[in-house]
């Protein structure tokens, strides 16, 4: 048709080896992981050479796992938290794109990802605060301190 504009749909090769999108940095774990039912695990994130003034750090949760950035250096993140909030063993697979640092402006591709200042993120801590808190412990505080 005459004067219509075509937009593609679907991603190449050549779209998806292009720079823009190969921008995107995977900054999950770099070992394979199992967290045990309501338990967590860190791991330090990778020295990269990616400017990353130049990004933000959007995180992504699972059914069973939520990260949380539990540690920065100037200004930096350098570990995460990874929250078990089932029942079962929880494993996370070496590389998984829990958390990825995106250029400035881009937004990460896949779904459910957040920033860390987002209220959903902020939602997600509180869930994961409850969920690993131990509940006798908890108990045994309160008569403490009645």
């Amino acid at each position: 048709l005459p004067n219509k504009v075509c937009i593609p749909l679907i991603k190449s090769k050549n779209m998806v080896d292009s720079m823009e999108h190969s921008a995107h940095v995977n900054a999950g774990p770099s070992e394979a992981l199992n967290i045990p039912g309501h338990e967590s695990r860190e791991y330090r994130l990778a020295k990269r050479a990616a400017r990353l003034e130049q990004r933000v750090r959007w995180v992504r949760r699972t059914e069973k796992v939520i990260p949380s950035v539990t540690r920065f250096r100037r200004g930096r993140p350098v570990r995460v938290r990874l929250t078990n909030v089932s029942e079962r063993t929880a494993y996370v697979p070496a590389f998984d794109r829990l958390v990825m640092l995106v250029p400035v402006g881009d937004l990460p591709r896949g779904e459910g990802y957040v920033r860390l200042d987002s209220k959903k993120y902020k939602d997600w801590q509180v869930l994961a605060y409850e969920i690993c808190r131990d509940r006798q412990l908890f108990r045994r505080e309160c008569e403490l301190y009645e």
